[in-house]
């Protein structure tokens, strides 16, 4: 399928409406994500631990499942759209900080994301050109990063996805 530009809107023409800051959230995430708490607080308050612990992890899982495949894989990432991205998915990790403190290994996969998007060019580089290669040096290197999840074609799909801006 044919990829969507996941870019950051220039600073008049923010989506959030007039002085939107640029480092804040998408404002597409801003609703769904208030909505995300109030329900995991809800959930909190009515669920007993074994069973909270149950809701939560599958929630989280089907949300990095369903962010990875529908934006991630589907999306084209300029500089900044990458570190919008970047926040946004450590936002709604964030989210299930109130039922948990390892929210991050249920949405393992949004976590590598940001990972990778964190780094810099040239160490980029350096990992599509392990990942291309299959290199042995490419499990090293993502035992480094702590990124597990995303295996070598998916590095080299996902680092394909970054734009350089023009």
């Amino acid at each position: 399928g044919e990829r969507r530009d996941f870019r950051l809107a220039a600073e008049g023409e923010a989506a959030g409406g007039e002085g939107e800051p640029l480092g804040d959230l998408s404002p597409a995430l801003c609703e769904p994500l208030s909505l995300l708490r109030s329900q995991l607080a809800a959930l909190r308050a009515q669920l007993p631990a074994a069973s909270l612990r149950r809701a939560w992890r599958s929630l989280a899982e089907a949300l990095d499942t369903w962010v990875y495949e529908s934006v991630v894989r589907r999306s084209a990432f300029s500089a900044a759209g990458a570190q919008r991205f970047r926040r946004d998915a450590q936002a709604l990790v964030d989210s299930f900080s109130g039922v948990s403190a390892s929210a991050h290994t249920a949405m393992r996969r949004l976590h590598e994301v940001a990972i990778v998007f964190g780094l810099p060019p040239p160490a980029r580089a350096e990992l599509l050109q392990l990942a291309s290669a299959g290199a042995a040096a490419l499990s090293r290197r993502r035992d480094e990063l702590g990124v597990h999840a995303l295996d070598g074609e998916s590095l080299s799909e996902l680092l394909a996805s970054l734009v350089v801006d023009s």
